[in-house]
């Protein structure tokens, strides 16, 4: 429905947070958007937001892993891109964007 509602108001594109929801559940919810966009026969690009580092989910020395386990995850199920809010450091990102395979 949400996704309709945006479709019908003329965006590119949605940002939705995974918060501190299971990774499972979050990516159930981004495969249930991409099906709703392809259903719609619309352009939206979706991206996941992963709040591993701004919340300070897991571990510090498995937040990476975390990190890049989710986003994998989320591309599977159909983001189109993902966003790391909360990383600092230079190697961190760096790794990160060797670690994810889209935007």
């Amino acid at each position: 429905e949400t996704v309709a509602e945006v479709l019908a108001a003329g965006a590119a594109g949605v940002n939705i947070e995974d918060g501190a929801r299971e990774p499972g559940e979050f990516a159930e919810r981004m495969a249930a958007a991409r099906g709703a966009v392809e259903r719609a026969g619309g352009d939206l690009f979706l991206n996941a937001r992963v709040d591993t580092y701004l919340r300070g989910l897991g571990g510090p020395r498995t937040r990476l892993a975390e990190t890049l386990e989710r986003a994998q995850r989320y591309v599977r199920a159909g983001a189109d891109g993902i966003f790391v809010p909360g990383v600092t450091d230079a190697e961190t990102i760096a790794a990160l964007v060797a670690g994810i395979p889209v935007p």
